[in-house]
């Protein structure tokens, strides 16, 4: 899909003073809540590069995984070809193969890299990796998607000096200072998109670990990114039954202890900020290491435009909605919300085509809401 739009005088990433038109091209993840987070439901802008940071095991590299899957999936479906690379400075080959990615490493679709103990990844190793992606040559040509997890933590060759007090522990800021103008202007014109994850800023000289205002990246690395977004979990007393509930799998019933909602925010609040246009926050339902929760979000968006309301303990479904999904009268309202779950479930892409059609695929979620004792799918 492309879009046209219109360079404003205020361009903050170019700093440019043009009025010319220019076209944006987008993939869909299919992973509802990222595109309504990115880009109010376009997608991904091909050839953009991206910043998602939040705290250590938020759910970063499952949310990219995620992605990955059902991208490669829906161009599968169509018969076309749609291929990523993963750079990895810790191994995070057994979360992948838990969200369905093994087939796709095995038949190329998916390049994975990652570092080891005694052979970390290096910037040398991520910039190989692009020259070959630019130069469309190697096991790298027709590469389209890169994820680098994480940004912060290649290993510069300075590093691998034997002796520690020969090391520059700064190296990685001025490696990622070089990086950037080399390659990611040429990964703009050739549409190859970037997403670089990174943890968030660590206070100096201070008992908390964490800095949740901050990314650990610099002014420089925001200069270079055309979106940042920051994850940060919901922490309320009235989604804390999220964490117990209860499904039923092929091994019984099971409590999921670590399921809960993101906030991906990537305009409202410094240092978040996206190229592409004005974004509400948008909510994200994960469950870490087994995939994001496409219904909650949907639900969400529904209640949001006004199609779904509540009504005391129970829900109606507006009269245009039942109309269009040719529901029965027991559907139209006193719905249970368990029942709303299981309606958004089974229509899934065509109440996301139908709220395109209206306009209305973007973000208009007034208020957090929790999630029902339901499998949420």
């Amino acid at each position: 899909m492309a879009v046209k739009k219109k360079r404003t005088s205020e361009d903050r990433i170019t700093k440019t003073a043009t009025l010319e038109d220019f076209t944006v091209d987008y993939v869909e993840t299919n992973c509802i809540g990222l595109d309504l987070g990115m880009t109010n439901g376009k997608g991904l802008p091909r050839g953009a590069a991206i910043a998602i940071y939040a705290m250590p095991g938020c759910g970063k590299t499952t949310i990219c995984a995620d992605a990955i899957f059902r991208i490669i999936r829906a161009h599968k479906e169509k018969g076309l070809d749609y291929k990523v690379a993963y750079f990895a400075s810790e191994d995070c080959s057994q979360l992948l193969t838990s969200m369905g990615l093994k087939e796709y490493i095995d038949s190329g679709d998916l390049i994975y890299e990652t570092g080891t103990t005694d052979s970390p990844l290096t910037f040398n190793m991520l910039e190989n990796g692009y020259r070959d992606m630019l130069a469309d040559k190697g096991k790298y040509a027709g590469v389209k998607l890169v994820i680098v997890d994480s940004i912060t933590n290649i290993i510069s060759e300075t590093m691998l000096d034997k002796d520690i007090g020969a090391g520059d522990f700064g190296s990685n800021a001025k490696d990622r200072a070089q990086f950037y103008p080399k390659y990611l202007a040429s990964c703009k014109s050739k549409g190859i998109t970037s997403i670089f994850l990174s943890h968030i800023r660590v206070k100096q000289n201070a008992t908390a670990y964490e800095d949740p205002k901050r990314p650990a990246i610099t002014d420089t690395d925001m200069h270079n990114m055309d979106i940042i977004a920051k994850l940060s979990k919901i922490e309320d007393s009235k989604i804390s039954d999220i964490r117990k509930i209860k499904v039923n799998t092929i091994f019984g019933q099971e409590t999921l202890q670590d399921r809960y909602i993101l906030k991906i925010s990537t305009c409202f609040a410094k240092p978040t900020k996206n190229r592409y246009g004005r974004v509400c926050d948008c909510l994200l339902l994960i469950e870490p290491g087994k995939r994001v929760i496409n219904t909650y979000t949907m639900r969400c968006l529904l209640e949001g435009w006004g199609y779904v309301k509540q009504n005391g303990a129970y829900y109606t479904i507006s009269e245009e909605l039942c109309n269009k999904f040719d529901l029965p009268e027991n559907m139209r309202k006193n719905i249970r919300r368990k029942d709303i779950n299981v309606f958004t479930r089974e229509n899934l892409k065509e109440l996301k085509e139908y709220l395109k059609l209206n306009d209305q695929y973007r973000i208009n979620i007034s208020e957090e809401r929790d999630e029902d004792e339901d499998d949420g799918m």
